[in-house]
């Protein structure tokens, strides 16, 4: 095994306020993997447990256009040289992250105001 990285990069047009919304399932080879995801160049959460279910994680965001990266670290500390390491070949999901069902609300202040009723209108002569 050897230190590694992969990394997802998705650009957002600006959608004003609101959350992205994400679901995560990240089958981590413990202790030696992480996933973080980073907005703007700014870590907004890391993982670094053994997840057994899908898990959803919600970040805030501002006005703008935003890059948003998904980065999974696989062995960053280039544990190959320890003794005594676990042999995760037979595991269903270790060693992979899953992102899935990605979105974007908008925050209520960010909607337009709209009157509470609306009436058609009807040009004279119909």
């Amino acid at each position: 095994m050897s230190p590694a990285e992969s990394r997802l990069v998705v650009a957002l047009p600006d959608y004003g306020i609101g959350e992205l919304h994400f679901y995560v399932l990240a089958g981590l080879r413990l202790p030696y993997d992480s996933f973080e995801y980073i907005v703007d160049g700014v870590s907004r959460g890391i993982i670094e447990e053994l997840m057994m279910a899908y898990d959803e994680r919600i970040v805030q965001m501002g006005p703008g256009a935003h890059s948003v990266e998904f980065v999974y670290k696989f062995n960053p500390q280039d544990a190959s040289s320890l003794t005594g390491m676990p042999d995760w070949t037979g595991a269903d999901f270790a060693g992979t992250v899953y992102i899935d069902d990605v979105y974007f609300v908008p925050s209520e202040s960010a909607l337009p105001d709209l009157p509470d009723k609306v009436s058609p209108v009807i040009p004279p002569g119909t």
